[in-house]
């Protein structure tokens, strides 16, 4: 299976494509807040750049945030244009959680966001092997909240800009 994944809820706008083997390819930028008018150019020039057919995608991914609201929005526009267009499958990911994939081990994760004036969006994980267990499901909070969520816990920190 070959999956699409479309994320612009945060100043990073990123495509990847991945598969049963892990990631084929990623493309990012972190260049200015418009990067998600550059969505439709970059998920052309990923599979050119793969001699890859839009067509060989079975499922389409897309982060929901938290994050930011226009971006999210363009994401899933575009997600789902592409799904109906191409009579594909759809899924909405947490943009947190898709955060949780990056390691693998016995610490807990805490994903986290910038949600400005001194919080965070965030949730916390445990990802036993590709296998990722929801322990606070996303929530927006003080950062001294959060890491009063994290007392006492071995945890590993994750964030996107």
């Amino acid at each position: 299976m070959i999956a699409l994944g479309i994320d612009t809820s945060t100043m990073r706008t990123s495509v990847g494509l991945v598969d049963d083997e892990g990631e084929i390819a990623s493309f990012e930028i972190t260049s200015s807040v418009n990067n998600s008018e550059d969505l439709t150019d970059m998920i052309a020039d990923i599979f050119n750049k793969l001699d890859m057919d839009i067509q060989d995608v079975d499922l389409i991914g897309v982060g929901v945030g938290p994050g930011s609201y226009t971006g999210t929005r363009i994401a899933v526009t575009v997600a789902r244009v592409l799904a109906q267009t191409l009579g594909k499958k759809i899924k909405a990911v947490s943009s947190l959680k898709s955060l949780a994939y990056h390691y693998e081990g016995d610490r807990i994760i805490l994903s986290i966001l910038d949600a400005r004036r001194s919080r965070g969006y965030y949730g916390i994980y445990k990802n036993d092997f590709g296998n990722i267990q929801t322990l606070k499901e996303d929530s927006v909070d003080t950062l001294e909240d959060i890491e009063g969520e994290l007392k006492g816990k071995k945890a590993i920190i994750l964030g996107k800009d």
